[in-house]
């Protein structure tokens, strides 16, 4: 074949021309996909500000919050409820760059965590403001938030170092039994 080289298993190398269309498909795929993710935390932005000012205004006319109360504030569960997503979609977009696997699934859930805790402080005072029960997930998120981190970046990394150790002794005992 002219252009192309044979390498290992007869199977035809790709020349220079084709590694650039490769590269570079590879790179616009990547491109695609980033692009999306971003359009789409835009998009879904403007979609929740936009149906969200509208529930707002409509609450505010239909219900009037000083004779009844802020427990007629209805409108506060889409807000959270949609504003909640907007933020799993944010997430995503702030761990783009988050190349390693473990350390991108820690920040989601931090993300995750910490995104609750606003959600849940306000429903509980919207609903039993004399019982603040928000502050036990709090501590509680905290704690689980440490014990990922440690699971995932202490205790493991000390055993897949011990695997590899092991791994490497076997080999080299292996090597001296060949010698």
């Amino acid at each position: 074949m002219a252009g192309k080289s044979e390498s290992k298993g007869n199977a035809p190398s790709q020349g220079p021309e084709e590694d650039v269309d490769l590269e570079f498909y590879e790179l616009r795929d990547e491109a695609l996909k980033r692009w999306a993710i971003k359009s789409s935390v835009k998009i879904h932005f403007v979609v929740w500000a936009v149906i969200n000012t509208f529930l707002v205004v409509l609450n505010l006319f239909v219900v009037n919050l000083q004779v009844t109360g802020l427990g007629d504030f209805w409108a506060f569960w889409t807000l959270c409820g949609w504003g909640f997503g907007l933020y799993v979609h944010a997430t995503v977009w702030f761990t783009l760059n988050v190349k390693d696997l473990s350390k991108k699934v820690f920040l989601i859930h931090v993300f995750m965590g910490v995104g609750l805790i606003p959600f849940l402080a306000a429903v509980n005072l919207l609903t039993t403001p004399t019982y603040q029960w928000f502050w036990w997930v709090l501590v509680g998120e905290l704690a689980l938030i440490v014990l990922h981190y440690y699971i995932t970046f202490i205790s493991t990394s000390k055993q897949v170092e011990q695997a590899i150790l092991r791994e490497m002794n076997h080999l080299r005992q292996q090597k001296k039994r060949k010698d």
